[in-house]
């Protein structure tokens, strides 16, 4: 594992963000702009409705997949209307977690996991915010790549927070799945919950 000052030596070094054929499909129907192009090549089309793209072809796994920078704003739109000034929005195709962070200009921070990779301990809060970001590297999502990123002080608790809150979420889903809520009244859920 890389020390900070390492990390902060390097070059940027960007990755490679692949979506899956769910999420393609997904888009799609979100109108949502993917782009495409074939695997080893950099020639990115948009797919429109006549595009010869067909569903075989995007199992096929021939293609790869991104988000199209034409509809940048309109994505840029919905996600201004979010909640919370940082949340979990979904996993990518390679099963990263991505979290949006901000309300005017958000950065998507992907959390890919590495088991060897652990807070520095300059943090204020290390080791309370270890429970649920250890483990991680972060990346910053722009144009499609993974760039290595440090997050700030201020990110790490932001990140925090939307992790807890996912974690719990994905709890109480599971206990009410297995019938724990059943029997409470509706205002005791909401306490629990």
């Amino acid at each position: 594992m890389a020390t900070l000052q390492e990390r902060i030596s390097e070059p940027l070094q960007a990755f490679s963000q692949h979506l899956s054929p769910e999420q393609v499909l997904e888009a799609l129907s979100k109108n949502i702009g993917i782009e495409y192009t074939e695997v080893d090549t950099s020639d990115w089309t948009f797919i429109e409705k006549n595009c010869p793209v067909s569903i075989a072809d995007i199992y096929s796994g021939f293609l790869k997949f991104r988000f199209s920078m034409k509809t940048f704003e309109t994505q840029r739109f919905k996600e201004k209307s979010a909640k919370f000034f940082c949340e979990y929005l979904n996993n990518d195709g390679d099963g990263n977690e991505r979290y949006r962070l901000g309300f005017e200009n958000p950065t998507i921070i992907v959390l890919k996991r590495n088991e060897d990779s652990k807070l520095h301990h300059g943090l204020k809060k290390s080791f309370t915010w270890g429970f649920y970001l250890n483990g991680f590297d972060f990346y910053r999502e722009q144009n499609g790549q993974l760039v290595d990123i440090t997050p700030s002080e201020k990110q790490f608790e932001n990140l925090y927070k939307a992790r807890q809150a996912k974690e719990r979420s994905r709890k109480a889903a599971h206990l009410d799945k297995k019938g724990f809520f059943k029997d409470l009244p509706p205002h005791q859920r909401k306490i629990l919950g």
